[in-house]
């Protein structure tokens, strides 16, 4: 008893398709394989699937997606009497990856002002045309993080307050802003 489990790319991605079902999944991944053969780019509705997967689990982990992108599975048993039907189409859309962490910020004091420092930090790339947002928080001694600002420059001016000793900075978590289309 088995499984054969097959995946529908979206039509704008080069697919790869195995001549051989029974070769070894990194195989099916690589584009350089002997067993496999580029496919041209086709229009959604004649876009095939590929087989991902054959062998005896009830799982497999699909690995190398593009985040907010709708993949199409379907699977299909078999066994030694041979194979059953498909299974109904299973769409699946990828979930958006939050930004990655961003490397300790610089904070150096404002010399003309006292009560005044500048806290900058190296921006990131927008993730899939989404800008990125900053959050910069700030804790008086042991009391909770507060937010100071949310911003997409990678530099704020930050107003101290008279016990600047005790006071903790902490920067910056970064968002991706939400936009349509």
């Amino acid at each position: 008893m088995g499984c054969l489990v097959q995946i529908r790319r979206p039509a704008d991605k080069t697919c790869f398709i195995p001549f051989s079902l029974s070769s070894p999944l990194s195989s099916l991944l690589s584009p350089l394989s002997p067993l496999s053969s580029p496919l041209s780019t086709l229009p959604s509705p004649l876009s095939r699937f590929v087989s991902l997967y054959r062998g005896p689990c009830h799982t497999h982990k699909v690995q190398r997606l593009n985040e907010s992108t709708s993949y199409m599975f379907r699977i299909q048993a078999f066994n030694e009497a041979g194979q059953g039907p498909f299974s109904t189409v299973y769409t699946f859309t990828t979930p958006r990856s939050p930004p990655a962490p961003i490397k300790a910020p610089r904070v150096e004091r404002v010399e003309d002002l006292s009560s005044v420092c500048e806290v900058s930090w190296e921006p990131l790339l927008p993730m899939k045309g989404d800008p990125i947002i900053y959050t910069v928080q700030s804790m008086m001694g042991n009391s909770e993080y507060k937010q100071v600002r949310r911003m997409r420059r990678a530099v704020i001016y930050v107003a101290l307050d008279g016990e600047t000793h005790h006071s903790r900075y902490q920067c910056v978590a970064p968002h991706r802003s939400h936009t349509t289309g």
